[in-house]
């Protein structure tokens, strides 16, 4: 194939569609790992296949060149990325340019990591959720080497975002042999795992030990697999970093804590295009519906459709009717400073501009216990209800969430393991960002992003890879060198300056929050 001496040939793996040809990632002093790039998992959601399920891949003849990234999903492109410029500006540096991609509805591409293509091998698998709040990532930016040398095979996988990934509608149910509508995007991401679980032994995987992992939007997709009646068998332990998903969620047809219904939203989205039927929707570019979809948030996210999502995730954990697999859930300990700058703040209050317009927010949410809400997030100034409202929306948004699921589930009988990042980058961006939404994916990845790991940070990274591969291998995390992380009993894992077992730092504040989602079970 005109290789060099002493070079390997290119990979190549039989999957049940076709043959496809990857490439060696080689890094001097280290094993190389073969690298299989924009393996389609589906084929492509175009045309007539806007808005429907997932359909199996067509097979192809011959040798299909796996070595490149194909195609993100349709999403806005901002020219302005606010998140990477608040990090850039408090780490006094210039913001890094993700590496350009494409962006295409035909997007539904895995990527495959591995260091031995023997089936014999057996190695656990785990498969990644990017984050994006639903409307935005792509699988293209995660480098997952350091794990795959740690004894694993990583899969990273795209699914459709937002309103291509989310809408519903009355004729879009009308035309599903389920009857509904939306979730496509978490479909995508079942029919990758389907994916995995008939082919991934080929590339040296154990089909019978996946684990999903994700941070943000993808920890989300994985708690919501956790409740789904589609993922049973699909995958063997779970892993959610800043994305539990007991949001307030929208019903297909019928209001509940909002007073519209999903399809009803759909309608609107619709009429606001000039969209009179399927065809003309089906016909609209994506840049148009998705800068349409921007004002509507509701038609990009999940929804209780009656058939991926049954019931409001705090109710399926509530009641323990949960896929009874490993869990491992946690959040930052700063989640609401980043995300405060654009993030959409949907059950609690939104940002506002004096500490009375706070106040008034508050009462709506909280009702009855509003005052002691205000005592434990007060707001006596400006300075001080800006600070109370990124640490209400970081804890509202993930830290009770995880909270809230790690106790239900051990009432249930099966404690999942809870950790709390707090681990500050030094200086000014420790004091300003604190240990912001997103912080832990680089040190469970090992990655240098923005500069932020020290020497030290790396020895953190490592205990945390460890940790993690070691519950992708067995379902307990704990092995030799590291501190034992005990499943949950009201105390979580903390990673500071150091790994060590604490009890909840912020268990009234995370009480109170609880109590709204016990009030919103049913809606």
């Amino acid at each position: 194939m005109g290789k060099r001496p002493g070079t390997k040939l290119d990979p190549i793996v039989h999957t049940n569609c076709g043959i496809v040809e990857g490439a060696w990632m080689q890094t001097p002093g280290k094993s190389d790992i073969a690298n299989f790039l924009g393996i389609p998992f589906a084929q492509p959601p175009v045309g007539e296949r806007r808005w429907r399920a997932p359909e199996t891949t067509t097979p192809w003849s011959g040798i299909r060149q796996a070595k490149c990234f194909i195609r993100a999903c349709s999403q806005l492109v901002p020219e302005v990325d606010i998140f990477s410029n608040v990090i850039a500006e408090t780490f006094d540096i210039t913001p890094p340019k993700p590496p350009p991609l494409d962006y295409s509805e035909d997007c539904l591409y895995l990527n495959v990591f591995t260091e031995s293509l023997d089936q014999s091998a057996k190695k656990p698998v785990m498969v990644w959720i990017h984050g994006g709040a639903f409307i935005s990532g792509t699988s293209a930016h995660t480098n997952p080497q350091n794990l795959v040398r740690k004894g694993v095979v990583v899969v990273t996988i795209n699914y459709r975002l937002g309103v291509l990934g989310f809408l519903s509608h009355p004729e879009l149910s009308a035309e599903s042999p389920h009857g509904v509508s939306g979730n496509y995007g978490l479909l995508d991401q079942i029919e990758a795992l389907k994916w995995v679980k008939h082919n991934i032994i080929n590339f040296g995987g154990d089909p019978d030990n996946v684990t999903i992992f994700g941070v943000s939007a993808g920890g989300t997709s994985v708690s919501l697999f956790m409740v789904s009646p589609l993922t049973a068998g699909l995958f063997h332990r779970a892993i959610s970093q800043s994305g539990v998903g007991l949001n307030m969620y929208l019903h297909l047809k019928r209001p509940g804590f909002f007073p519209v219904s999903a399809e009803s939203l759909g309608e609107y989205l619709a009429k606001s295009l000039g969209a009179n039927n399927l065809s003309s929707l089906r016909n609209a570019s994506a840049d148009t519906l998705i800068k349409t979809a921007l004002n509507l948030p509701g038609v990009n996210t999940p929804i209780i459709d009656g058939y991926v999502l049954n019931s409001r995730p705090t109710l399926s954990f509530s009641q323990g009717r949960v896929h009874l697999v490993p869990f491992i859930l946690g959040s930052t300990a700063d989640e609401g400073s980043l995300l405060y700058y654009g993030s959409p703040m949907i059950e609690i209050p939104p940002p506002v501009s004096s500490p009375e317009q706070y106040t008034q927010a508050l009462r709506p949410v909280f009702e009855a216990d509003t005052d002691r809400v205000l005592a434990l997030y007060p707001a006596n100034n400006n300075e001080e209800m800006l600070a109370s409202s990124k640490e209400l929306l970081g804890d509202s948004l993930m830290g009770a969430q995880a909270h809230y699921v790690a106790r239900q589930m051990a009432f249930s009988g099966h404690p999942p393991y809870l950790y709390f990042f707090s681990r500050k980058p030094a200086g000014k961006a420790g004091k300003i960002l604190g240990a912001f939404h997103g912080a832990d994916a680089n040190y469970i990845f090992g990655e240098n992003i923005l500069g932020i790991l020290t020497a030290e940070d790396r020895k953190m990274s490592e205990i945390m890879m460890d940790y993690w591969v070691q519950f992708a291998r067995t379902g307990n995390p704990n092995g030799p060198g590291r501190p034992e992380w005990i499943p949950f009993e009201e105390k979580y894992m903390e990673f500071d300056q150091e790994a060590a077992m604490k009890p909840i730092s912020k268990i009234k504040k995370y009480e109170l929050i609880e109590a709204f989602y016990d009030r919103h079970k049913m809606d």
